[in-house]
């Protein structure tokens, strides 16, 4: 289930031009990239159970993934296929390598199998809690204590 709709997508990126068939597939993607980054504990206790702040968090988060992939090859990225992977580009007689070792050659951006993941689920997600992978550490009335 996506925690994002096109209509949020679009407000936070208007100029893309994205399917919704497309959008429908990574937001379902980017929604359990985010949840497995908060170890389960969105669809553990429900987005709607949140603070009105900590699911603009999620849906942000949501929705800066999306992007990431969209970015990045959109549906392909998701088969570790990202543009990110390409090792070398030419263009007529113009050619260059990049180096680097591993997926995403030259860049530190964060990938899983291949697939990029936004380092923006972090920085919103840093003070919530929700990044805390100690079990039992966070009850939903102290996530939603500390995220009024």
């Amino acid at each position: 289930m996506s925690y994002i709709t096109l209509v949020e997508y679009q407000t936070l990126f208007p100029g893309d031009d994205i399917a919704q068939s497309d959008f429908d597939v990574l937001s379902d993607i980017s929604s359990n990239i985010v949840n497995r980054c908060t170890y389960g504990k969105i669809d553990g206790f429900g987005i709607s159970e949140f603070t009105e702040t900590l699911q603009t968090k999620i849906k942000e988060s949501t929705i800066y993934q999306v992007k990431t992939l969209f970015e990045n090859g959109g549906i392909d990225a998701l088969y570790g296929q990202s543009d990110l992977n390409a090792g070398s580009v030419s263009i007529g007689k113009y050619s260059e390598t990049i180096s680097g070792q591993g997926n995403f050659k030259g860049s530190k951006m964060l990938s899983v199998d291949g697939v990029p993941i936004s380092p923006l689920i972090n920085i919103k997600l840093l003070h919530t809690g929700l990044l805390n992978s100690s079990i039992g550490c966070y009850s939903l009335e102290v996530l939603n204590e500390r995220n009024p």
